[in-house]
């Protein structure tokens, strides 16, 4: 095999970089246009005018609402049927047969990650529904469909949190399939567990602490009060004063007294 010489191999370099720089346009050789100081640019600017911003009017138009107050309680639970809630009767219809379902399901259930017809169904009722059908899906009597609709306000409809309080109230058992796994827990404690992991939802860590605040602690607001002072709800720790300062639960307490040391480490 013939062993390129050192001479021809700094050739060959020689080549491949002069290559290399024909892909870079080669500087002009026409003469640069004068410069005439700030006071010519700031004609030419004057001359012309400021460039226009563009307003997206339809953006403008599409900006949400600010959120309305968070209720400093949790609202009453009021349940009723379609009828009452949805006046569109195809989507009535829909809404009626994903009542009947037995179980909250995930995008795919089973070993094998089928897609979930029940889901499915959710996605049409969602897609057709109007914004204010959803919000009233929130207070529908079967507990699968509170739960696809609590799930779907907080997750794309995050302004209307508050429509979701008086479910914090309800705890009625709901299954839930998700992949291969089964579950069953109250449809707040579903919801308490969610808002948990919601650091970016404005409003999460003062419901969470409206929650803890609302009944004698049990665990559904021993974990309420722990993820509303982890999201840095404010009066979180005055949740756990007042649970400290009442007959409560020993795990209450321990919890109440793990919220205050976070709060303050140098505290006793």
């Amino acid at each position: 095999m013939r062993i390129p010489s050192p001479t021809s191999t700094l050739a060959l370099l020689a080549g491949l970089v002069a290559g290399a720089a024909c892909d870079t346009p080669a500087p002009s050789s026409a003469p640069a246009a004068p410069d005439r100081g700030a006071a010519g640019r700031d004609a030419a600017a004057a001359a012309t005018g400021p460039t226009p911003v563009p307003v997206d009017a339809a953006a403008l138009a599409a900006a949400p609402a600010p959120a309305p107050p968070l209720p400093t309680t949790l609202p009453d639970l009021v349940l009723e049927p379609t009828a009452a809630l949805i006046a569109d009767a195809g989507l009535a219809d829909a809404v009626d047969r994903l009542a009947a379902a037995r179980s909250y399901e995930g995008r795919f259930v089973g070993f094998a990650g089928k897609p979930s017809s029940t889901w499915e169904q959710w996605q049409q009722i969602a897609q057709r529904a109007s914004h204010d059908d959803l919000v009233a899906l929130l207070r529908h009597e079967a507990p699968v469909v509170r739960t696809y609709a609590a799930y779907h306000v907080v997750d794309a409809l995050a302004a209307d949190l508050a429509a979701v309080m008086p479910l914090f109230r309800d705890r009625t058992e709901v299954e839930t399939v998700d992949g291969c796994f089964i579950d069953k827990a109250s449809l707040a404690q579903l919801l308490v567990d969610d808002l948990c992991h919601r650091r970016a939802t404005p409003g999460a860590g003062e419901v969470l602490r409206v929650v803890a605040a609302a009944a004698t602690p049990t665990a559904l607001e021993i974990s309420a009060l722990r993820c509303a002072a982890a999201l840095g709800a404010p009066g979180a720790d005055d949740v756990a004063r007042g649970w400290l300062g009442a007959k409560v639960p020993p795990d209450a307490a321990a919890a109440a007294r793990d919220v205050l040391a976070a709060a303050d480490p140098t505290s006793p």
